[in-house]
């Protein structure tokens, strides 16, 4: 049992569930590939995404700060981020 539960633990840390980024906020937006730079209020690290279909790109405003929920699009790769969800903050 204790071999199943690590086993999960790893599998669902493999696909990604609950990513998110609490405050984040957009330095740059390039409509045109979708993609935008933001920079984590907690870590102060910055994160390139692409913005999926099911968002406009328009979304996201330059010096705006936002909860983004996103993916990986190849799993150890930090260039490969998408966003699937956002919230605007402030």
């Amino acid at each position: 049992m204790k071999k199943f539960l690590v086993f999960l633990f790893f599998i669902i840390n493999l696909t990604g569930f609950a990513r998110f980024i609490e405050a984040c906020k957009v330095t740059s937006v390039t409509p045109e590939i979708p993609f935008m730079v933001c920079r984590s209020k907690q870590t102060g690290k910055e994160f390139g995404f692409y913005i999926s279909n099911n968002i406009s790109v328009y979304s996201f405003k330059k010096g705006r700060t936002y909860k983004i929920w996103f993916y990986e699009e190849e799993p150890g790769d930090s260039t490969g981020y998408v966003v699937t969800g956002y919230k605007y903050l402030y």
